[in-house]
């Protein structure tokens, strides 16, 4: 373990070096091992944030749990949906990762991809029939809610039509724990 409670595997994937990911795959090192920091990710957290495809399938080979929640209960699809890493987003998804899975604060990969203005990310989860667009979180924000809130961006505006396509019906007008509706909120059109 290094100072940031990191084991070698752990280094290893942070700096996207695949030869020693490989190297210590094949001497059987636990891919679950979690940080022994406050965070408690695993490597398939860092390969999420970090981009590295090649490494996160190996990972995934390994045996890495893809649905493992982080001390704030972030799952590497939150990581990767989060960092706009869509193709990181799917292979997530085709290797089991449930996509509705919330964090401490209820908040879904597709709330954590709308807080960032990750378009390609919101683009793919919305893409998984599993996906529970009208998802609310424990402030009862929906992710276009979080949309609407967080920014006036071109991402947002893109976002908002994101979600009217995927559901037309989708309650916009659905309050959230303060009283604000989309409708509400200044989008700037």
């Amino acid at each position: 373990m290094n100072g940031s409670g990191e084991n070698l595997l752990h280094s290893a994937v942070k700096s996207h070096d695949l030869e020693s990911v490989l190297f210590l795959l094949a001497l059987q090192t636990d891919v679950n091992v979690r940080t022994q920091d406050g965070s408690r990710v695993t490597a398939l957290h860092m390969s999420a944030q970090a981009g590295d495809e090649m490494i996160m399938r190996n990972l995934i080979l390994a045996g890495a749990e893809v649905n493992a929640a982080s001390a704030k209960g972030f799952t590497p699809l939150h990581v990767a949906a989060y960092n706009n890493h869509e193709s990181l987003c799917m292979i997530l998804m085709e290797n089991g990762a449930f996509p509705n899975l919330s964090d401490r604060d209820g908040n879904t990969p597709l709330h954590a991809a709308v807080l960032q203005g990750c378009v390609s990310s919101v683009n793919v989860l919305l893409g998984n029939p599993e996906v529970n667009a009208r998802a609310v979180n424990k402030r009862q924000q929906t992710p276009l809610i979080l949309a609407a809130t967080i920014s006036t961006t071109s991402s947002s505006l893109d976002i908002l039509q994101m979600f009217v396509n995927h559901d037309p019906e989708y309650p916009i007008d659905a309050p959230d724990f303060n009283g604000n509706t989309c409708n509400a909120i200044d989008f700037r059109l």
